[in-house]
């Protein structure tokens, strides 16, 4: 009897074991290997090595010591593995499971590695400069008319343009919503005007992203044969190819939104600590030939000119327009 019993509870855990094994894999497993096979951990790695080279570029007009200071918080804030981790959190969530079975297929597929691997390499440095210099080339030589209007399919199929403009716009209020705050009291700005500013620059900006996501396109995926790209368009089109582009744009825009709120306050923060090792730091009160005060935080001397740094870098005036300075 204790024998009979042995068996059938023997039978009971393979028949558990093998139900277990043979069910759909759990979201989580199927979210880690999309985002490991789609690019998007080693592209998203990327984001500290492109945000330094873009920062290097306003060196001269920021000061020393908030440059250094603006390279270590962009470091722990633009913290890659934290975007990654909440863009696999939104794939998980917002995705089903077949529809992420569908998106892994395609992924595993030839095509799809051979695709993956040309976006990769688009988000190196050298792929970025690629990327801007073959933009005069593309002018001289437009692509034919077939992969112009796969072109355009990709792109509206991705919904790229939208995303990207509302990320710019969503960053651009987030960070200067969090300076304007840090300011004084008296010198801030009213925040709906800000808002109501930066929105009036859409139009603008889609025009901008729109040929940006044209020219980059045409560059990434230039040694693709049309029948290739099709083929890619046709799965970006599909309901989880549209559905994965929108979930995995849209964290990466919550993310970076909420990155760029923390890195302007952090930017105001710093601002404010600045001690200028030369001059005068302080209050003061600049009064012009013409009648005019201006009101500045902090001024040095170079020259035949009185400098002040200020959140858009060094502003100078000639001295022969200055009539008296006195720190309140």
């Amino acid at each position: 009897m204790k024998k009979i019993f042995l068996v059938l509870i023997l039978v009971f855990l393979q028949l558990e074991f093998v139900s277990v094994s043979s069910g759909q894999p759990d979201k989580k497993t199927l979210a880690r290997k999309i985002m490991e096979q789609s690019g998007m951990n080693e592209q998203m790695r990327q984001i500290p090595l492109l945000l330094s080279a873009e920062l290097s570029q306003a060196k001269d007009k920021i000061p020393p010591e908030l440059l250094r200071g603006l390279e270590r918080e962009m470091v722990k804030i633009f913290d890659p593995e934290k975007i990654l981790k909440e863009i696999s959190r939104q794939v998980e969530t917002r995705c089903d499971i077949k529809g992420m079975q569908e998106i892994l297929m395609w992924l595993e597929s030839d095509l799809g590695k051979k695709i993956t691997a040309l976006e990769k390499d688009s988000t190196t440095p050298e792929g970025m400069r690629g990327i801007k210099e073959s933009a005069a080339l593309f002018e001289k030589a437009p692509a034919s008319k077939t992969r112009q209007n796969l072109l355009q399919r990709f792109i509206e199929a991705s919904n790229a343009v939208k995303l990207i403009v509302d990320m710019k716009i969503s960053m651009a209020i987030a960070m200067l919503t969090a300076i304007n705050s840090a300011l004084p009291v008296e010198r801030r700005t009213d925040i709906d005007m800000i808002k109501e500013q930066i929105e009036g620059l859409r139009p603008k900006i889609e025009e901008e992203a729109r040929r940006a996501a044209l020219q980059e396109s045409l560059y990434i995926y230039r040694t693709l044969k049309d029948e290739e790209f099709q083929r890619y368009v046709e799965f970006s089109e599909s309901k989880s190819g549209r559905r994965y582009h929108e979930v995995a744009f849209e964290a990466f825009k919550d993310t970076m939104q909420r990155a760029s709120l923390d890195f302007g306050k952090a930017l105001g923060d710093l601002y404010k600590k600045i001690k200028i090792q030369r001059g005068i730091s302080g209050r003061i009160l600049v009064h012009l030939k013409g009648g005019k005060t201006l009101i500045w935080n902090n001024y040095t001397e170079k020259d035949n000119r009185y400098c002040t740094w200020i959140l858009d870098g060094e502003f100078c005036i000639n001295k022969n327009d200055v009539s008296s300075i006195e720190l309140e």
